[in-house]
C-alpha cells in the first residue's frame, strides 16, 4: 500500500516537471515574438525617421564624355555609368532613355526593377550623321523610385538625373577636297554666265536707246530667244546654293555639268548677237558718214556765187537733199536706209561744181540744208561680275525644327538651386531632385533639358557648345559639391557644412561654368529656401551683372523662427542653420542693403504656424521681401507634406508653374 502510494507521488512530480517545461517554451516563443517584434517596429521606425529625413533614393549619373566631334562616317561610343542606393527593404523601379533632342525622337527606352541598389553601365554607338556640318544634341535621363511597403517607406517621388551631349559634325577630308573642287567650278562657271548675262542686258539696253534709229531684220526674235536661255540658266543657278548648303556634292557634280552646257549655249548666242549688232551699227555709222560728206559738198557749193539758173538748181538739189535725209532718219530698216543713202550719193555735185566754174554773175543757192544724221557711239563695256558662294551655315535642330545655329541674346540659360537639406548625414546627391519636374515640363516650352551641373562637371572643349541652338538652357545646380584635384583629375568632394555666404562662392564658379556652356553673359536663377539666401548673397558680393533674373520661392529671407529654428539645428549643418536664423549676423548683414531689382520673390502661404501662417517651415511675413515682386499662392500643410518643399510639385499647383513660366517670358 505504501508502495503504491510512493510510486503515485513521483508520477506527479514528473508531470509537473513535463507543465513547467512546456509553459517555459511557450513564454520563451513568446518573448521571442515579441522581441521579434519589436525590432520589426523598431526597424519600421528608424526606417520611417529616415525617410522623413530624406533618406529616400540617392542617384548618380556620369558619362565618359559630354561632347563629341564627328567627321562624317564616323562613329563614337557614348559610355554612361549609372549608381544608386535605397532603403535596403526597398525595391526599386527604374526608367531610362536615351533621346535624339535634335531629331525629337526616343533612341532607346528600358524599364527595370532591382532591389536595394542600382548598378549599371549603358554605352551608346552615335552614327550616320548627316552630311555637313553642323551639331546634334542627345540626352540620357534615368528616373528611379521605390515601391513603397512595409518596410520601405517612401514619398513616390522619383529621382531623376540626366546628361546632355553634344556631338558636332563635320565633312570629311575627302569630302571637304571635293566641296573646295565643286566651289571653285560653281563659281567660275556662275562669274562666266552673269559676264555674258551682263553683256546681254547691256546689249539690250543700246537696241532700246536706239530703237527709233534702226532696226535689224530677225533681231528681236534672236534676242528674246537669248533672254529666255538667260533666264532659264540662272534659275538654273539660282538652285545651286541651295543643293551647297545641303552640301549635297553628288547632285552638284551632277548640276554643274548641266550648267556648264547651258552657259556655253548661251554665251554662243549672246556674242552672236553682239556681232551681229555691232556689224549693223557699223553699216550704219559708214552710210551716215557718206551723208555727211554728201552734206560738207552742199554747204562748200552752197557759199558760191552762181548765176540765177546755177543758183535755182542748186536750191533743188538742196531740197531734194533735205527731203532724202527726212526719209532716211523715218525709216528705221538698214535696207531702207542704204537704198536712200544711194540715191543721195548717185547726185553728181562735181559735175554741178566743173559747170558753174567761172561764172560771172553772183547770185547763191538760197536754201537751208537740213542734216542731224548722227553716227551711234556704242557703249557695250559691262561691268564685271561676280558670284562667291557663301559658306554653307552649320545646322542645329532642336525637337525636329532645324536653323542654322547661331547665339540668341536673349534665350538666358536658367539655373535651378535647391534649397537647406534638412538632414546633414544624407548624400549631397538627393538636394539635386529639387525641381526636377519643373525643369522638366518647362522643355515643353522650349527650355532645353541639360540636367545638372556642378563644379566637377566637365567643361565642353570649347565654349558655348550649349547656345549654339539659339534657344534656352536649363541646369539643376548644387552648392553642396567643390572639387579637389589630384593628378590631373577633379573629384567631387560633398560638402554640407558650409556658411551660406561660402556656397555664395560655389555659386559664383557655377554660374561661370554655366556662361562658359552657353555662351551668354547673363543667367536666371530660380532658388528654392536657402538657395535664395546663398542667391541673394551672391549678388551682394559680386553685383548682378551676369544675372538677369532672381526669382525666389519660399525663401526665409528674413529667417525662421520657432520649430523651424529649433529642428533645423537638432538634424541639419549647424553653419547653415546658423545662418537661417531670423536674428543672425548674417540676415542682418543681408538685408541692411537695399534689394537689387529684377527679384522677383513667391511666397507659399496659409498653413498655421506659431500664431500665423507661412509655408510650414517659414513665416508669410519672414518670406516677404521688400522692393520685390512679391507673389502670393496659397496652400496647405498635412503630416510631414508641407508647403514648403510641396509648393514645387507643379502636377499640385499649376498657379505656381503658371506663375514661373510668366515671369521667364516677361
Amino acid at each position: 500500500m505504501a508502495a503504491g502510494r510512493k510510486k503515485q507521488k513521483g508520477g506527479i512530480v514528473n508531470n509537473s516537471v513535463k507543465i513547467y517545461k512546456k509553459h517555459t517554451a511557450i513564454h520563451a516563443f513568446a518573448y521571442l515574438l515579441g522581441a521579434m517584434l519589436l525590432s520589426l517596429l523598431a526597424v519600421q521606425a528608424f526606417l520611417y525617421i529616415r525617410f522623413v529625413l530624406g533618406n529616400d533614393i540617392v542617384l548618380s549619373l556620369s558619362a565618359d564624355k559630354n561632347d563629341i566631334s564627328l567627321e562624317h562616317g564616323q562613329n563614337a561610343t557614348l559610355n554612361l555609368d549609372i549608381k544608386g542606393i535605397a532603403n535596403p527593404l526597398c525595391r526599386i523601379e527604374c526608367n531610362s532613355e536615351f533621346f535624339d533632342i535634335s531629331g525629337n525622337k526616343s533612341v532607346e527606352a528600358e524599364q527595370f526593377r532591382t532591389i536595394s541598389q542600382v548598378a549599371r553601365k549603358k554605352a551608346y554607338t552615335l552614327k550616320e550623321m548627316p552630311i555637313g556640318t553642323g551639331q546634334k544634341l542627345y540626352r540620357f535621363s534615368i528616373t528611379c523610385g521605390t515601391i513603397k511597403g512595409f518596410l520601405c517607406h517612401t514619398r513616390g517621388m522619383p529621382t531623376t538625373r540626366s546628361i546632355l551631349v553634344t556631338a558636332e559634325y563635320s565633312l570629311n577630308e575627302e569630302e571637304k577636297a571635293v566641296k573646295n573642287k565643286l566651289k571653285k567650278e560653281i563659281e567660275s562657271k556662275a562669274v562666266l554666265f552673269l559676264d555674258a548675262n551682263e553683256s546681254l542686258e547691256k546689249l539690250d539696253s543700246e537696241i532700246g536707246r536706239y530703237s527709233n534709229t534702226l532696226t535689224i531684220a530677225g533681231f528681236g526674235k534672236s534676242l528674246e530667244e537669248a533672254r529666255g536661255r538667260a533666264r532659264q540658266t540662272a534659275e538654273f543657278l539660282d538652285d545651286l546654293p541651295g543643293l551647297w548648303q545641303q552640301q549635297d556634292f553628288s547632285a552638284l557634280s551632277g548640276k554643274i555639268i548641266q550648267l556648264i552646257s547651258r552657259i556655253n549655249e548661251f554665251q554662243s548666242a549672246s556674242t552672236e548677237l553682239n556681232e551681229i549688232f555691232i556689224a549693223n551699227i557699223s553699216l550704219y555709222n559708214a552710210l551716215a558718214e557718206k551723208l555727211f560728206l554728201q552734206k560738207q559738198k552742199l554747204e562748200i557749193l552752197k557759199e558760191k556765187e552762181l548765176n540765177e539758173t546755177h543758183a535755182l538748181e542748186l536750191a533743188g538739189i538742196i531740197r531734194d537733199f533735205n527731203q532724202n535725209i527726212i526719209r532716211f532718219a523715218s525709216e528705221t530698216g538698214l535696207a531702207e536706209k542704204g537704198k536712200i543713202a544711194g540715191d543721195i550719193s548717185g547726185i553728181n555735185l562735181q559735175k554741178f561744181s566743173d559747170a558753174v566754174y567761172g561764172n560771172e554773175t553772183k547770185e547763191k543757192a538760197n536754201e537751208t540744208i537740213i542734216f542731224g544724221i548722227e553716227k551711234i557711239t556704242l557703249n557695250l563695256t559691262a561691268e564685271k561680275q561676280q558670284f562667291v558662294l557663301e559658306e554653307p551655315k552649320t545646322e542645329c535642330c532642336v525637337f525636329g525644327k532645324c536653323r542654322e545655329c547661331s547665339f540668341s541674346k536673349k534665350a538666358y540659360p536658367v539655373i535651378f538651386l535647391h534649397g537647406h537639406d534638412f538632414n546633414k548625414g544624407v548624400s549631397a546627391f538627393y538636394s539635386l531632385n529639387a525641381f526636377s519636374e519643373l525643369q522638366k515640363k518647362l522643355e515643353e516650352n522650349g527650355y532645353i533639358n541639360a540636367g545638372e551641373i556642378s563644379l566637377s562637371t566637365a567643361k565642353r572643349k570649347d565654349s558655348g557648345m550649349l547656345g549654339l541652338s539659339g534657344m534656352p538652357v536649363t541646369f539643376r545646380a548644387s552648392y553642396y559639391f567643390d572639387v579637389f584635384k589630384m593628378r590631373g583629375t577633379y573629384i567631387p568632394v560633398q560638402t554640407k557644412s558650409e556658411s551660406i555666404e561660402t556656397y555664395s562662392i560655389k555659386l559664383r564658379d557655377i554660374i561661370e561654368n554655366v556662361k562658359y556652356e552657353t555662351s551668354q553673359q547673363r543667367v536666371i536663377i530660380i532658388a528654392h529656401s536657402m538657395g535664395g539666401l546663398v542667391a541673394r548673397k551672391y549678388m551682394q558680393l559680386f553685383g548682378n551683372s551676369s544675372i538677369e533674373k532672381l526669382v525666389l520661392v519660399n525663401v526665409p529671407n528674413k529667417g525662421i523662427t520657432g520649430n523651424a529654428a529649433k529642428y533645423c539645428s537638432m538634424f541639419g549643418a549647424d553653419l547653415e542653420c546658423r545662418d537661417m536664423n531670423s536674428d543672425s549676423l548674417f540676415l542682418n548683414k543681408l538685408n541692411a542693403e537695399a534689394t537689387e531689382a529684377g527679384i522677383y520673390n513667391i511666397i507659399g502661404t496659409g498653413c498655421k504656424m506659431e500664431e500665423s501662417i507661412g509655408d510650414g517651415i517659414v513665416l508669410e511675413e519672414n518670406a516677404f521681401l521688400e522692393n520685390a515682386d512679391n507673389y502670393m499662392i496659397k496652400g496647405t500643410c498635412s503630416g510631414t507634406n508641407l508647403l514648403h518643399g510641396e509648393l514645387l510639385d507643379i502636377s499640385k499647383h499649376q498657379e505656381f508653374y503658371d506663375l514661373i513660366l510668366d515671369i521667364l517670358k516677361g
